[in-house]
């Protein structure tokens, strides 16, 4: 729970929506769990197939989430008292280019092509790496 009052997931979704899509979500459930904070994230992925996820047949083929992180960071923050810890999870959309592009621009958020030579904050770029080995990806 985030300072005892909304689950972790229910923080990142608002954040998701408000900051990457510039809109506040209808209603969040201060609860939320993995699995629900998973259904939402494909239901983006639904948006783009005209249909929701459990209606289709292959919702795997157009989205999957997975943590590929939990635990200590690296981070010029850290004290031998206080260190970062963090879950960094992987949501993909195989949905082509422009997917959600519009609602990010709008928002002032942009996607951002990464690789070896793009500067990342503390041990950031360890997750990127991990995200890209689970697709066979070059990073």
């Amino acid at each position: 729970m985030t300072a005892g009052l909304e689950s972790k997931y229910s923080v990142l979704y608002q954040v998701f929506c408000t900051k990457a899509l510039g809109k506040q979500p209808a209603v969040v459930d201060r609860h939320m769990d993995e699995s629900k904070v998973k259904q939402l994230f494909e239901a983006y992925a639904a948006d783009e197939r005209d249909g929701p996820p459990s209606e289709r047949d292959d919702p795997i083929e157009t989205f999957s989430a997975a943590m590929i992180y939990r635990g200590y960071v690296d981070d010029p923050r850290n004290t031998d008292g206080a260190w970062v810890e963090t879950e960094a999870w992987h949501f993909h959309y195989e949905s082509g280019e422009g997917f959600l592009e519009e609602e990010m621009v709008t928002a002032g958020s942009r996607l951002q092509e990464v690789s070896r030579h793009v500067k990342l904050f503390a041990s950031h770029a360890s997750v990127i790496q991990e995200a890209a080995a689970r697709l066979n990806a070059y990073f």
